[in-house]
């Protein structure tokens, strides 16, 4: 592990060359170009809630999982927004201010006490549900708004849900904690804050953007608004300080995830998420994950990817289609993405997973579907892969005892575990052609591990799937093509 926060550019890049993993806090901004520096990196954990520093865009194109750490200083955020209420309700900074100047100015400093007053708290996520509980404990009304959280959600742990005009209408004291996106931007503005009692307090301790500071500061100046809380602004460090040196602004410098406990569990949250993920491969956690799987389908993600990267090793160049079928039970809509990462990393130029398939499949141009199969004693799993004119279908399964294993291949009933170096081979269903394959192997000094052979006595034909150690040369597969008696030969390999 190296610190490279310190280290000059060129200094940098020499030590991204051989990184997997890139540990960050919000003073380090990734931009497109760093991900150009660093080839094997497959993911980023970043200490803190937000990712704002991260290009995500860049970061998907590239495969590139980010990784936050959504609970790592939600405690230390909750408690400096109520550290922000109680000096602004309380006028604690000027009554410091004030001692320092030897001034004593006890009847000049009334303030506002919280009991009784209605707190309206926008957003109701893990820190809006922290400031409700506390709100409680001291007495306050408390009423909320989040558009993913329902009435009766909002009900359960004591917040009566409302819009957010009525809120802004009701409220003594308005807390913000909701992310910053298109629509909370400029949240509090002008219209809004003329909808404020009379003496209403405004804390913003989650995003700067959320407020319009101009509306702000006239609303202090002219009201209704008496006092702010605010340890977050549109730009950081204001580039206009009149907001933060006004006398009836708490002011400080975005210290919310700033206290030893919080900075130790986001670190630890981050590089948590960020090692699992380089251990499993599990990018469900990511925040630019594309689909989440549960434990319990991992096997058959594993399974759909295995499936599709062999079917894709069997087509032209031309795929266009894939259609993923899973038999009920089985998230065929979860294991998309795992099947679309299969098909495509065979013949990508760089790394392919579960981050960045969608993005390349639709560059392609690839048509995606799923379907479910009607129920069978047994689970599975099937791909088929269309383009230039072929159809190739995988089929599989999983089970506790033996694991995955492909089971058929274009309706040849063929077993084997999808792992490894394989060769496929069509020929024609006659003696001796088994013997001139291995020999033909044997001859490139290619060793053969296990053999699974099936046939249509039908109409001739025969299928092998011959898993190998070591690589297979281009020569050999050339050779093999080249028998009369085999129709295709394909060297074929999958992650061990």
């Amino acid at each position: 592990m190296v610190d490279i926060t310190a280290l000059d550019d060129d200094a940098r890049r020499k030590e991204l060359a051989d990184a997997e993993g890139w540990v960050i806090r919000s003073g380090t901004t990734i931009t497109p170009e760093w991900f150009a520096a660093a080839p094997r990196l497959r993911g980023i954990g970043r200490a803190g809630v937000g990712v704002d520093n991260v290009d995500l865009k860049a970061a998907t194109a590239h495969g590139v999982a980010v990784f936050n750490s959504p609970t790592g200083n939600i405690t230390s955020a909750a408690e400096q927004a109520w550290a922000l209420l109680f000096a602004a309700a309380r006028r604690v900074p000027e009554a410091d201010a004030g001692m320092k100047a030897e001034k004593w100015l006890r009847k000049e400093l009334k303030g506002t006490e919280l009991a009784g007053k209605t707190v309206f708290i926008v957003g109701l996520g893990r820190i809006g549900r922290m400031m409700a509980k506390r709100a409680q404990a001291f007495e306050m009304i408390t009423i909320g708004h989040d558009p993913f959280v329902t009435p009766e959600a909002a009900e359960s742990f004591g917040v009566a849900w409302v819009d957010v005009d009525d809120g802004f209408r009701r409220a003594d004291v308005i807390t913000l904690h909701t992310p910053l996106v298109a629509a909370t931007k400029e949240l509090v503005n002008a219209e809004r804050l003329a909808l404020c009692k009379p003496g209403a307090i405004l804390v913003n301790a989650a995003r700067g953007g959320l407020v319009d500071a101009d509306a702000v500061l006239h609303a202090l100046d002219h009201g209704p608004l008496v006092a702010a809380g605010l340890d977050v602004w549109p730009v950081e460090p204001p580039e206009e300080w009149t907001l933060a040196k006004h006398p009836r602004v708490v002011a400080a410098p975005h210290l919310g995830a700033s206290t030893v406990e919080a900075q130790l569990k986001a670190a630890l949250q981050a590089c948590e998420r960020l090692c699992n993920f380089l251990d499993s491969g599990d990018a469900g956690l990511a925040v630019n994950a594309q689909a989440s799987v549960p434990d319990a389908l991992r096997p058959w993600a594993d399974l759909a990817e295995a499936l599709a990267g062999f079917g894709a090793q069997l087509m032209p160049d031309s795929l266009e289609e894939l259609v993923l079928c899973a038999t009920s039970g089985i998230d065929g809509e979860a294991l998309k993405v795992h099947a679309l990462a299969g098909a495509l990393r065979p013949s990508a130029e760089g790394p392919v997973n579960a981050i960045n398939a969608p993005g390349l499949a639709e560059h392609n141009g690839w048509t995606i579907a799923t379907r479910t199969l009607q129920d069978d004693a047994e689970k599975y799993v099937r791909v088929h892969l269309r383009g230039g004119g072929k159809e190739v279908v995988v089929e599989g399964t999983h089970t506790p005892h033996y694991g995955a294993r492909v089971t058929s291949v274009d309706n040849y009933d063929v077993e084997f575990r999808p792992t490894g170096r394989f060769l496929f081979t069509r020929h024609a269903d006659v003696p001796g052609v088994l013997a001139h394959i291995t020999r033909c192997l044997a001859d490139a000094t290619v060793n053969v591990a296990a053999v699974s052979l099936a046939r249509h006595a039908t109409n001739g034909s025969a299928v092998a799937v011959i898993k190998v150690d070591g690589s297979i040369p281009k020569e050999a597969r050339n050779a093999l093509r080249a028998l009369d008696s085999v129709r295709e030969a394909h060297r074929i390999r999958l992650p061990e």
